[in-house]
């Protein structure tokens, strides 16, 4: 399974001749402590940071869109596989944000909608206590850049068992059981910014869903 950019790299290398060691992790590209914990300088890891923050076009015009709708952005969302968790910033290291516990308190509600449909159980906290220390995230640079204060990343189904490859049968819960998440955190959204009742549904400009194998 393929995880990185296809982007061809700038220092030659033998690797390089057989087509392993092209692209980066565009979650560890992002211009928000990029080249930290949990990233690598070699091009053939799987995890390699990229020459330079935001060297990945995918990544570079994520961020220029994103910082013109800045202001607009309620809440930021990121879905990876896998290991059914709901991870906040900040992921560089093992350190919480100042408001950990309101992100906590909208992680828990969306968890335990999610969990009413199906039964499956996630767990929420700060990334690097959950999992480990991943520097150069999206979720961190929307946090940490855009400004946006409630972002976080989605690791979807399931725990170990199938791992990246999700048996077909399960794709579809994984999706409706997630969206019953997604549901609680607009809730929140429209209650915490106070946007008026009037609102039937969450502006598709105000959510940024990013996909990406973890």
């Amino acid at each position: 399974m393929w995880r990185k950019t296809r982007s061809v790299p700038q220092k030659a290398n033998f690797g390089n001749i057989f087509g392993w060691c092209k692209g980066a992790d565009p979650n560890r590209n992002w211009a928000y402590q990029w080249g930290g914990k949990g990233t690598s300088k070699n091009q053939c890891s799987p995890i390699y940071h990229g020459e330079s923050p935001a060297s990945e076009p995918e990544v570079e015009s994520t961020q220029k869109y994103l910082l013109t709708i800045k202001d607009r952005m309620k809440l930021f969302l990121t879905f990876h596989s896998y290991s059914q968790l709901l991870l906040l910033p900040w992921g560089y290291d093992k350190i919480r944000t100042d408001d950990y516990e309101e992100l906590m308190a909208v992680g828990t509600k969306a968890l335990a909608a999610l969990e009413g449909l199906y039964g499956t159980k996630y767990k929420a906290g700060a990334t690097a206590e959950l999992l480990y220390a991943a520097a150069g995230g999206s979720f961190d640079w929307a946090k940490g850049i855009a400004g946006v204060k409630f972002a976080y990343a989605f690791e979807l189904r399931d725990t170990g068992r199938f791992g990246f490859l999700l048996p077909p049968q399960n794709i579809i819960p994984s999706g409706k059981e997630t969206f019953e998440a997604l549901k609680s955190m607009a809730d929140d959204m429209t209650k915490i910014y106070r946007i008026g009742d009037q609102v039937q549904h969450v502006n598709k400009n105000n959510i940024l869903f990013q996909g990406h194998d973890e």
